[in-house]
């Protein structure tokens, strides 16, 4: 498990954007602001931001773990749309755009940024001590 200072506010920041993903998959899209187009655009970075943000604060072991879990969160929410709302409809293009973001995360991981989380916690420390 990785140590960090701050581990309940990036566990706290990881299951709001679970949390707001949740919600704007099973909202209408009218409500979302998501009309065509800017939908498969905020699939994708939803689930960049949520894999980026969730493979910050686990072991570099554990990335894949995470990244197959926000990409099944994002077919679940898909069949959920289907099973559970009058208003959205799952759609393999969604779907795709979930899985590239995922793939884009994973990228961005591999090059650093799953190290975000001790990078902020270095710099909070730093600017702490001014």
């Amino acid at each position: 498990m990785l140590q960090l200072r701050y581990r309940r506010l990036w566990l706290g920041s990881v299951w709001t954007l679970v949390l707001i993903v949740v919600i704007a998959s099973l909202l209408p899209a009218s409500i979302v602001g998501m009309e065509h187009g800017l939908d498969k655009l905020g699939h994708f970075s939803g689930y960049l931001l949520l894999a980026v943000f969730g493979a910050g604060i686990v072991a570099v072991d554990k990335v894949p773990v995470v990244m197959l879990r926000v990409f099944l969160l994002g077919l679940g929410l898909e069949g959920a749309q289907a099973l559970f709302t009058e208003t959205r409809n799952a759609e393999w293009g969604d779907a795709g755009a979930d899985a590239a973001g995922v793939l884009a995360a994973w990228w961005l991981c591999r090059l650093g940024l799953a190290e975000w989380a001790r990078l902020a916690e270095t710099w909070l420390d730093r600017w702490r001590q001014r």
